[in-house]
């Protein structure tokens, strides 16, 4: 379990840079107010340019990111191993048999980003982000990996993903990533 939890807080910044490339990227923002209503004489046409410009400096962007995390890494359930045996089978690779059928506690201090972000446990907040991730399920070489992270951003609003991760020149790295489902 411990090798699992070193490679979990090793992948995990990588995780959350691919989910969180920006702010909500998979969800469009609003379109902008109409301008308002301004007279234009018969025969007379105003052309007018939006010279305006997003840059970093704009407040929304410098905003601070409070995720909430699942406070255990999930176990995976009976469909979930079978999808990825499934998985390991089309991949040429051979599932560990290590028992993964009870979770752990995440240690927040161990999940480190390049952003702004901090992390709470889910049960200290109910009112922003989660995720959740489950356990990694190694082959046997114990070089390949794969589990699955679900991001749910408000009411009606998530996203699952099976990842499969692999260890190169000593550093494991994101392979692939599937969506599952998006609501």
């Amino acid at each position: 379990m411990e090798y699992e939890k070193a490679v979990l807080y090793e992948i995990f910044p990588a995780w959350i840079d691919s989910v969180y490339s920006a702010p909500y990227s998979h969800i469009l923002p609003p379109p902008p107010p109409p301008p308002p209503p301004s007279p234009v004489p018969q025969g007379q046409h105003q052309l007018k340019m939006d010279t305006t410009t997003i840059s970093g400096s704009t407040p929304i962007y410098n905003r601070k990111w409070v995720i909430a995390v699942q406070d255990s890494v999930l176990p995976l359930e009976p469909s979930d191993r079978e999808d990825f045996e499934d998985f390991f089978t089309t991949s040429g690779l051979i599932p560990d048999t290590t028992d993964i059928s009870h979770g752990y506690k995440i240690d927040l201090d161990k999940l480190k980003t390049g952003k702004d972000i901090t992390f709470i446990y889910r049960s200290e907040s109910e009112n922003t982000d989660i995720i959740s991730l489950s356990r990694i399920q190694f082959d046997t070489t114990g070089s390949y990996g794969v589990f699955w992270g679900e991001v749910y951003c408000g009411r009606l609003c998530a996203e699952g993903i099976r990842v499969s991760i692999r260890k190169i020149n000593g550093k494991w790295v994101i392979h692939d990533m599937e969506v599952l489902y998006v609501s």
